[in-house]
């Protein structure tokens, strides 16, 4: 078993694609959040969007792996309408005090996943070690791209990559 495990939500598989990638080059294991809410063409997509804007959290599977198994987990997450999906705030809120150590990362059709990430951030209720927010316009040069290549640097300890603590979020307020 790693020392790392990768955990995301993916719909339409973008987001799984850099969670596979990001596994690869860490030696981590993977999983793969599930839930029963159907998903497929424009009213799942409407259904999505309409969770993630409320701020569901609809059922989802309980995980195969344990979090407390693991040093670092690192979270993805598509955004949907400007939110991190639905199953992942599920997943976030169960796991919520069993993360030690976090890495966070979000993929977006455009604009920024930096809210995102900060509200992450706050359900985990631990600063991340490193964060990525990818733009899929982006996933093309995956292989080579530089802002990957820095996330997974100060996903495994690089010390020239800038890191945080992963320490508990204390002295803040959620969001």
């Amino acid at each position: 078993m790693s020392r790392i495990l990768v955990v995301c939500y993916s719909r339409c598989g973008t987001t799984l694609e850099v969670a596979t990638r990001i596994a690869e080059r860490c030696g981590a294991d993977l999983e793969l959040i599930k839930d029963k809410t159907p998903r497929d063409g424009f009213l799942g997509w409407l259904r999505s969007a309409f969770e993630a804007r409320m701020r569901r959290q609809p059922w989802i599977q309980p995980p195969r792996r344990a979090v407390g198994d693991y040093a670092l987990v690192i979270v993805g997450t598509p955004v949907w309408a400007g939110r991190m999906a639905s199953p992942v705030r599920s997943y976030l809120a169960r796991q919520q005090g069993r993360l030690r150590r976090v890495a966070l990362f979000c993929t977006h059709g455009s604009g920024s996943g930096e809210k995102v990430l900060a509200e992450m951030e706050a359900l985990c209720g631990r600063r991340p070690r490193a964060t990525l927010s990818l733009a899929s316009r982006n996933l093309a040069t995956l292989g080579h791209d530089p802002e990957l290549e820095r996330f997974v640097s100060r996903v495994l300890g690089d010390h020239d990559a800038p890191t945080t603590s992963g320490a508990p979020l204390s002295d803040r307020g959620g969001l």
